[in-house]
């Protein structure tokens, strides 16, 4: 308990009170990376969190969706047949699907033509084109991305086969919610910790800088301990972002701030040893 609260309290210290920065200067580097594991955790935990309470109601959305309406996507007598990356159908015209949510772009069509060229997604308005020999899919600003059916193996799918395999993913979706926030706590926890670790890595070269200038001359280690503490504030605004799913629509905002934050500290450390001289 008394470390949450040694954690907290430097928290605390770290966002709104410059003077502690004087203190940091005398103060051990172990303290500091304990201080970093706790902002990576406090930062992976919100995260976790947020993500779960935004991804499990979409995901038994889906789920229901799936059980509601998917025997209707897929035509009872429709057979398809992939051999040696090759698709045909037992159709002659197009099969066009159209799902309840969008597939790119806000394109809800998933298009099985084998005689298709992939310029045919604008005329079908696809998200998804599945034609002799390629998938496409529409990506972000109309891209297309194309993938061939020759890496696939060979296949045949039917009815029964389909609903065989929907009735699989949706026990994979009945289940996931229990297990998500474990599997985002596993992501998060190195991911956050690796991004925070080279963000203070570069904003440590900021603050060596700005000391430089300043005239308070302190070695990279001093500089990347006190960075450690001083991206506090800039941890904690990204915190507000991903909780309340807000961006700042300003270029560099943080990277203004965060030197906004540094001459400030800065100039009170060199206060702080002014006074301490007299």
């Amino acid at each position: 308990m008394s470390k949450l609260k040694t954690f907290f309290r430097s928290l605390y210290l770290s966002a709104t009170n410059p003077s502690y920065y004087r203190d940091l200067l005398k103060t051990k580097f172990s303290f500091s990376l304990k201080y970093f594991f706790g902002l990576s955790l406090l930062l992976t935990l919100i995260s976790t969190i947020v993500f779960s309470l935004i991804l499990i109601p979409q995901i038994k959305t889906l789920e229901q969706t799936l059980k509601t309406q998917a025997d209707t996507f897929y035509p009872n007598d429709l057979v398809i047949t992939l051999k040696n990356g090759k698709l045909s159908t037992n159709r002659k015209d197009p099969i066009v699907v159209t799902f309840p949510f969008d597939t790119g772009e806000n394109r809800k069509n998933l298009v099985i033509d084998p005689t298709a060229s992939i310029s045919a997604m604008e005329k079908y308005q696809a998200g998804v084109l599945i034609n002799e020999d390629s998938l496409s899919l529409i990506g972000e600003n109309n891209q297309i991305r194309t993938y061939p059916l020759s890496d696939i193996e060979n296949f045949t799918l039917n009815k029964s086969e389909f609903s065989k395999g929907v009735a699989m993913v949706e026990k994979f979706l009945d289940a996931l919610p229990a297990f998500l926030p474990g599997i985002l706590l596993v992501i998060f926890v190195f991911s956050i910790s690796i991004g925070l670790f080279l963000k203070i890595l570069f904003y440590s070269l900021l603050t060596y800088a700005v000391a430089r200038v300043q005239n308070l001359h302190i070695t990279y280690g001093k500089a990347f301990q006190l960075t450690i503490h001083a991206i506090t504030p800039i941890v904690l605004l990204q915190i507000l972002e991903i909780v309340f799913g807000i961006q700042i629509p300003i270029p560099l905002f943080f990277q203004i701030l965060y030197v906004i934050l540094l001459v400030i500290i800065i100039k009170e450390i060199k206060n702080k040893l002014g006074e301490a001289k007299k």
